[in-house]
C-alpha cells in the first residue's frame, strides 16, 4: 500500500485516527505531517489514506517501508490435561477458549491467535491446566501440589514458566538440577504455586524477586543510596530461588535414601541440626545438599533415615598418625617401622634408634660394622 497525503477529507467513512497522548496534540504538529513519525501518530490529522490507515503500530510498519504485520490464521494447540473448544482454525486476534479435566484449573494469561502456531501475548508462556489438590506431601515435596504461593520470608512467587522463558533469574543461585527440572516440566508451570520439580530440591521451592521486610522486623535494615521502601516490600531485578518450607518430612522415598556426600561425611554434624538445616537461611543449602542424611535423621527425624552412611574413618591401631596401614612390625607408634625395637624412623635392622641405620649400633649413615 501507498501512503498518500493529498489534501481534502474522505468523508464519514474514513477509519483514520489520531493516536495522540494528549488533547490536541495532533492539531499542534499537524505542520509537520511530512515527518513519518507525526504521520504515524496522526492519520486523522494528516489525511492518511482510508485504506492505509489504522492502529499507530501498522502505521509505523507502512511508514517505514515495511509490510503490515502479519496476520492469518492459527492451529488449535495441544493442551495437556485439557482440550481446546475453539472448531477448527482460529482467525487473527481470536482468543484461545480451553476447558481443563476434572480435577485441573486453568491458569496463565488469556492467549489469542497471531498467526499458524503463534499466539500473543507470548507463544513461549500459554495457558495450561494445572492439579491442584491439598496441602498434603511427604518426604522432599516432589508429590507437592498445593496452592501455597509464598516463601518461608513471606516472598510471593513469581511465574515459573515467565522466569525460564525470559530468564530473569540470578544464574548464581540457580542449581543446574533445579533449573533443569523447571525447563522439563514446560507449560504444566505456567503458575506460581510452590513446586518441587522432578523432586530436584530438598524442599518445594519457587522463584521471588520481592521480599517484604515486615517479616525483619527484629534486625536492623541500613538502605544505601535508597529510601526504605513505603510498603516495606524491597524488589529487586532478578528472581531468587527461594524454600516454602523450612525442612523435608517424614515418609515417601527421600529420608529413606539419604546419604551423606563421602566427600564431606567428617562435616556433617551440628549441636543444632535444626538450625543448620533449616531452609530460611541461604547459608543452610550447603547442609542440606551434602548432609542429607544427617538433615533427615537429626533435624526432620525420620526414623526411616539410615543409621549410617557405611563409611569408617581408621586412623590405625593406637596413635600414630598412618599405623594401622603402613606398619609393619613396629611394637608402638612407629611411622614406616620394618623391623625396628622402639620407635626408629626408616629403621631397617638397627638396635635401637637409628637414623638410615644399616650397621650394628647407632652410626649416622653406617654401612661398616664399628
Amino acid at each position: 500500500a501507498v501512503v498518500s497525503t493529498q489534501s481534502g477529507h474522505y468523508g464519514r467513512g474514513d477509519t483514520c485516527e489520531d493516536h495522540g497522548t494528549v488533547p490536541g496534540q495532533c492539531e499542534q504538529y499537524s505542520r509537520f505531517c511530512k515527518v513519518a513519525g507525526v504521520m504515524a501518530m496522526c492519520g486523522k490529522t494528516c489525511q492518511i489514506h482510508p485504506s492505509d490507515c489504522g492502529s499507530m503500530e501498522v502505521n509505523i510498519y507502512l511508514l517505514s517501508g515495511l509490510s503490515k504485520p502479519s496476520m492469518g490464521s492459527c492451529y488449535a494447540p495441544v493442551i495437556e490435561n485439557g482440550r481446546v473448544l475453539n472448531s477448527g482454525m482460529l482467525q487473527n486476534g481470536d482468543k484461545l477458549e480451553i476447558t481443563c479435566d476434572s480435577g485441573f484449573n486453568l491458569v496463565g494469561e488469556q492467549n489469542y491467535c497471531v498467526l499458524q502456531n503463534m499466539y500473543g501475548p507470548d507463544s513461549r508462556i500459554m495457558q495450561s491446566c494445572v492439579q491442584t489438590g491439598g496441602e498434603d506431601w511427604n518426604g522432599n515435596g516432589k508429590n507437592y501440589n498445593g496452592n501455597k504461593d509464598k516463601s518461608v520470608q513471606q516472598s510471593p512467587c513469581k511465574n515459573w514458566r515467565e522466569v525460564i522463558v525470559k530468564g530473569t533469574f540470578n544464574p548464581t543461585r540457580l542449581e543446574v538440577s533445579y533449573g533443569r527440572a523447571a525447563m522439563k516440566q514446560g507449560s504444566s508451570l505456567n503458575h506460581n504455586y510452590c513446586r518441587n520439580p522432578e523432586g530436584a530440591a530438598p524442599v518445594p521451592w519457587c522463584f521471588a524477586s520481592d521480599i517484604d521486610l515486615n517479616v525483619y522486623v527484629g534486625m536492623e535494615i541500613i538502605f544505601t543510596g535508597m529510601d526504605p521502601p513505603e510498603d516495606g516490600i524491597l524488589r529487586i531485578d532478578t528472581s531468587e530461588v527461594m524454600y516454602c518450607e523450612l525442612l523435608p518430612r517424614c515418609g515417601g522415598d527421600y529420608c529413606a535414601n539419604a546419604a551423606n556426600d563421602p566427600v564431606v561425611e567428617i562435616f556433617c554434624y551440628s549441636d543444632n541440626p535444626k538450625g543448620a538445616c533449616s531452609l530460611d537461611k541461604i547459608s543452610n543449602e550447603w547442609m542440606q545438599r551434602y548432609c542429607p542424611r544427617m538433615c533427615c535423621a537429626e533435624a526432620s527425624k525420620c526414623e526411616e533415615t539410615p543409621e549410617d552412611s557405611g563409611f569408617v574413618f581408621d586412623f590405625g591401631d593406637d596413635s600414630g598418625f598412618g599405623d594401622g596401614g603402613d606398619d609393619f612390625g613396629g611394637d608402638d607408634s612407629g611411622f614406616e617401622d620394618f623391623g625396628g625395637d622402639d620407635s626408629g624412623f626408616e629403621d631397617f635392622g638397627g638396635d635401637d634408634s637409628g637414623f638410615d641405620d644399616f650397621g650394628d649400633d647407632s652410626g649416622f649413615d653406617d654401612f661398616g660394622d664399628d
